[in-house]
């Protein structure tokens, strides 16, 4: 007899056959008729194979299973956001980062120098990069309170999160001061997008000074951190923008190297390294999520 995914055609429906039968007699010594009973049963019970029956007195049950099961996801899938292998990534256009001084991801490299050498200053571009119609550029003065918050709460609702969408980034506005405000820091790389009608801040992107030893040399650099687009612009293609602008600026300082990190394979990394969050209590989590 042939089987299919180790279980053998026909089998699950004689066992319902065996149990609905024994039902109607149970039931007909009780009083009650094989539909009563067998609805009854199909509440709490579910063959190989069959579809789940909801009914009121299953639900509870359910909703505890379904809470265990989320608890299990926090420990495996925070902050996995869309991963990449190098191999997927390899299948990807990069529509932006072609155009970029960065090497391809199949790339040799073979010697130790900068692939964007260092320009004249005043070759650079002066005017800011245009964006979409109805958006606007601001430099960000963090020092004041109720812009400081407006970040926090724009990093809060659209920042790095898991891909449930359950859990993200709570960076708040002190540790954000602290991570922006670092000796070297300059007001003109906290880049803001506003919303030209209201104002809202709907876009940020921020760059912070230091140095990188690269073998036997030391370069200058910048760390680009916090690139953050609201989740409904983000078909707006707002972060190449963003990106540019922030390069531009940061090259008017005779500055032409970066760092970053991403959680996806972008063309070419340097370096990386695996982490893990070990959530201590994700009960709670859930509880105030």
């Amino acid at each position: 007899m042939e089987e299919t995914n180790g279980k053998v055609p026909g089998k699950s429906q004689a066992r319902q056959k065996r149990r609905k039968e024994r039902s109607k007699a149970a039931g007909e010594a009780d009083g009650k008729t094989s539909e009563e009973v067998n609805a009854k049963d199909e509440g709490v019970v579910q063959e190989d194979g069959a579809e789940p029956v909801s009914s009121p007195m299953n639900e509870d049950v359910l909703s505890n299973m379904r809470g265990l099961v989320e608890q299990l996801k926090v420990g495996s899938k925070f902050l996995m956001r869309n991963p990449k292998t190098p191999d997927e990534a390899k299948q990807r256009s990069f529509k932006f980062w072609s155009t970029q001084p960065v090497p391809k991801l199949d790339e040799t490299i073979s010697t130790n120098e900068p692939i964007d050498e260092a320009r004249d200053v005043e070759a650079i571009r002066q005017e800011p990069y245009s964006l979409p119609d109805g958006f606007k550029w601001d430099t960000l003065e963090i020092d004041q309170a109720g812009v400081l918050q407006e970040l926090y709460t724009l990093l809060n609702e659209n920042y790095v999160e898991d891909e449930d969408a359950m859990f993200r980034f709570d960076y708040q506005p002190e540790f954000l001061k602290w991570a922006l405000q670092p000796p070297g820091w300059r007001m003109d790389w906290h880049v803001g997008v506003r919303v030209v009608k209201s104002g809202r801040l709907v876009g940020f992107i921020s760059a912070i000074p230091g140095q990188v030893r690269i073998y036997d040399k030391t370069e200058s650099v910048v760390e680009i951190n916090f690139l953050c687009v609201h989740k409904k612009l983000r078909a707006k293609r707002v972060a190449p923008v963003l990106i540019r602008e922030i390069t531009r600026r940061v090259n008017l300082t005779g500055i032409f190297q970066a760092v970053y990190t991403a959680g996806v394979v972008l063309p070419k990394p340097v370096s990386t390294c695996r982490y893990w969050h070990r959530s201590l209590n994700p009960k709670k989590l859930i509880e105030v999520s």
